[in-house]
């Protein structure tokens, strides 16, 4: 059995060195060939005969492998050593390198569904979610000052909310006739969770086929504001329409992709849509994970 295991080392608040979680693996009889380089090393090193590609990481780690997986590649184990950790809680992760070890072979085989979002950016896949509004604000904010972590994350998207505009938007949901929403953000994404770990979207569940289009009314901003503080004690006061895109007239602002957060977009034609592309999971057995 052969594995590529692609690490970053800084993921996270620990230090992983490669024959580290490369040992457990190779006691369980797999050649496991380590990439710490450069995207280029090992995006050449995924076109390799393998058997399962092990990825550690955060979130931005998993995303960028996921988006450069061959078709025909073999099956993705997740090392959650990030900080939020969405893509793990999604599809299930592995808590560490002897759990993979002991378990890959009655592990269950799930699907990541890919997507692509076309704005006055280009075209650009997505893994988890294209957002507009309050929350993609908070996004660009945390990282300009530089605030890291689940709770500096969640702290950032209030003060962005209490202050966010009213966004007037016609969706056009998988090319139906458009519907007029005011909103506080709107978030198209293919997994319930996103950001810094928040279960805004529990319409879909990962690799049904389907995107989550979320949206905050603004009566709402209180109530969320409020759910901010205990996200884990009850659904979200948002509405999730689940779609296989969406499309809609942007009036400018703030746009995050995935975990990187756009300079403020200008006016122009969106669409968020599933690109048709699917990641195959090897995830534990009977392992928890966000579902809808």
């Amino acid at each position: 059995m052969r594995a590529i295991l692609i690490l970053n080392p800084k993921s996270g608040d620990a230090e992983h060195s490669p024959d580290r979680v490369a040992a457990p693996l190779r006691a369980a009889g797999f050649t496991v060939l380590p990439q710490t380089g450069t995207a280029e090393e090992w995006i050449a090193a995924l076109r390799q005969p393998a058997d399962l590609v092990v990825v550690a990481g955060g979130d931005g780690t998993v995303a960028e492998v996921a988006l450069n997986m061959p078709p025909d590649a073999p099956p993705l184990a997740v090392l959650p050593f990030g900080t939020a950790n969405n893509l793990a809680c999604a599809v299930g992760g592995w808590a560490d390198a002897e759990a993979l070890a002991e378990g890959w072979g009655e592990g269950s085989h799930r699907s990541l569904d890919l997507a692509e979002a076309t704005g006055p950016w280009g075209a650009r896949p997505i893994v988890e979610a294209a957002g507009f509004g309050a929350f993609a604000h908070g996004v660009r904010r945390a990282d300009r000052i530089g605030l890291k972590g689940v709770e500096n994350g969640r702290a950032a998207f209030r003060d962005s909310l209490r202050s966010a505009p009213v966004l007037r938007l016609r969706l056009r949901i998988d090319g139906g006739e458009a519907i007029p929403v005011e909103t506080l953000l709107l978030e198209a994404c293919t997994m319930p969770g996103f950001g810094p770990q928040l279960r805004l979207a529990p319409c879909i569940a990962p690799g049904d086929n389907r995107l989550a289009v979320v949206t905050l009314a603004p009566a709402c901003r209180d109530a969320m504001l409020d759910w901010l503080e205990q996200p884990d004690a009850g659904p979200p006061p948002c509405d999730c329409r689940p779609a296989r895109d969406v499309a809609f007239e942007w009036p400018g602002g703030a746009v995050r992709l995935d975990d990187e957060p756009l300079a403020p977009e200008p006016a122009g034609p969106v669409r968020i849509a599933l690109s048709g592309a699917r990641v195959r999971v090897l995830s534990p057995p009977h392992s928890r994970r966000w579902n809808a």
